[in-house]
């Protein structure tokens, strides 16, 4: 049993140092992780059943999707064409995603080429220990140093981080080893990937600016009917709760840099929104982006959901998965 003051100030010294590395330019671009953990769960679960929920999400996306699409009713859009909408653009975003992510884990599963683990196996303790390696390595490449037993949350143990889980080799290092022992690098990540995480960040704070925009902003104006049908409570809730579904089970890491994606995906789409409003000015999409008739407000609105709404909703879904990892910590690792 720990020092209940001490695994305190070890979890507060480690939330702050990993916060601060967030900051570091690097974490803009998708290195220094374990490329195996965009293709299993953060859970330790067989690798047959991960595949099944990819498919599963991927098919129940396209559906829906389909469905909205036959469905589509323009006098609900004021006249304006299905695809001007942001919350058309961002399922469609999320469908992209998990189709992708099935297609690349069947892919990968096929051929497991270039990864250390048998992901359709049941992974050991160790081998999971192996995908989270880097969260305990510090940036230029060492263990942290000045780590007790009494401090679980500091480091894995040091015969996973020096080998990994198909070594052969016995490291019986103990806390008063050298502090600074140099650790195996963290795999690249292939463009394959980067693209699917660059995907994850769009669709994970998107699908919460269309879910909490629509229903604070726009619900009120719309009536009832609409909003307890199927095909909006699919568009603008069900999309959030699977994107919960995601980040509660998926070992994709976030990072708090990964923010400038969703905000170049919500400059594109007001850049269309733009254009679409030149070519005809009856063509506002949103109130709020009424680029003729309230452009001070529109211009507002822009930076706040830029600099304001996006950053916070990626400092939530960051603060979430840290959550995760303490969760993971407390119930898996010991």
């Amino acid at each position: 049993m720990y020092n209940l003051s001490s695994s305190y100030r070890s979890w507060s010294r480690n939330i702050t140092m990993s916060f601060r590395a967030e900051f570091s330019l690097s974490k803009l671009g998708f290195q220094d992780t374990c490329r195996e953990r965009f293709l299993t769960f953060h859970w330790r679960l067989p690798g047959i059943i991960y595949v099944f929920y990819r498919f599963a999400l991927a098919a129940y996306t396209l559906t829906i999707l389909i469905r909205d699409i036959k469905h589509s009713d323009n006098s609900l859009h004021h006249g304006l064409t299905w695809l001007a909408y942001l919350t058309e653009w961002t399922y469609i975003m999320l469908t992209v995603y998990f189709c992708y992510h099935a297609f690349v884990t069947l892919a990968v599963y096929n051929s497991c080429q270039g990864l250390k683990l048998k992901l359709l196996d049941n992974m050991d303790f160790t081998e999971h220990k192996y995908l989270f390696r880097e969260l305990y390595v510090m940036p230029n490449g060492y263990q942290q140093a000045n780590v007790t037993d009494d401090d679980p949350m500091d480091i894995i143990d040091r015969r996973v981080l020096s080998s990994g889980p198909d070594s052969n080799q016995t490291n019986q290092g103990s806390p008063d080893d050298d502090p600074m022992e140099i650790v195996e690098p963290s795999d690249k990540i292939p463009w394959y990937l980067s693209l699917l995480w660059i995907l994850f960040s769009i669709t994970s704070v998107f699908a919460f600016v269309v879910s909490i925009g629509f229903w604070t902003l726009l619900a009120p104006e719309i009536g009832v009917s609409y909003l307890v049908s199927e095909q909006n409570l699919q568009i603008h809730l069900i999309n959030s709760i699977l994107v919960l579904l995601e980040l509660s089970l998926t070992a994709i890491p976030v990072r708090l840099l990964h923010a400038i994606y969703p905000f170049v995906y919500g400059m594109i789409y007001v850049l269309f929104a733009l254009i679409y409003w030149s070519v005809d000015h009856k063509n506002v999409v949103y109130p709020f982006l009424d680029f003729g008739k309230s452009p001070g407000i529109t211009a507002a609105s822009i930076l706040v959901i830029g600099f304001v709404v996006i950053p916070l909703l990626q400092l939530l879904i960051y603060g979430l998965y840290r959550l995760k990892l303490k969760l993971f910590h407390h119930f898996c690792w010991n």
